[in-house]
């Protein structure tokens, strides 16, 4: 936070219209990112401003495309940071991977965030929840059958007995 502080200091209305674009952007479903997503976007961006990077340049030092960060901070776009330019950002900032992440956890269903940005992705584990649906119905059918079963046998040999 005391970056964030820093920052504001600094950059007052630059950098809060753009970490608010970044929210608001989430709230009218047009970002393509979640909310973890969001999160580190936003920190990357503080600890670049600190340091006083702008986003090609930055780009460049990762030796990606110029567009880059350009990109990964835009919410039109879908770029997103991996965990190996993580890594690199943090050498490149003098800081640690760790200063990126939320602590110890952001709250929302982060999974459910993602699949529902992903609509391949969420047919594929749509289809695969069936799959698992039907056999957990079939196992538990064969369980009933062989239930019944048991149970006419139990009884023929109780009939048995008294004959």
């Amino acid at each position: 936070m005391k970056y964030a502080n820093k920052l504001l200091k600094i950059f007052p209305l630059t950098l809060k219209f753009s970490i608010m674009k970044l929210e608001v952007k989430k709230l009218d479903n047009k970002l393509q990112a979640t909310e973890v997503e969001l999160y580190i976007i936003n920190k990357v961006m503080e600890y670049r401003v600190v340091a006083k990077y702008s986003k090609t340049k930055l780009s460049l030092e990762l030796r990606l495309s110029e567009s880059y960060i350009r990109r990964v901070e835009n919410p039109n776009y879908a770029e997103k940071y991996n965990i190996n330019i993580l890594n690199e950002v943090a050498k490149i900032l003098g800081c640690r991977m760790a200063d990126f992440m939320p602590d110890p956890f952001v709250q929302s269903d982060t999974i459910e965030e993602y699949v529902n940005l992903h609509p391949r992705l969420k047919a594929k584990y749509d289809k695969l929840e069936q799959k698992r649906d039907e056999k957990t119905r079939k196992k538990i059918e064969e369980q009933a059958r062989k239930k019944k079963v048991a149970e006419r046998k139990r009884k023929e040999k109780v009939e048995n007995k008294k004959k």
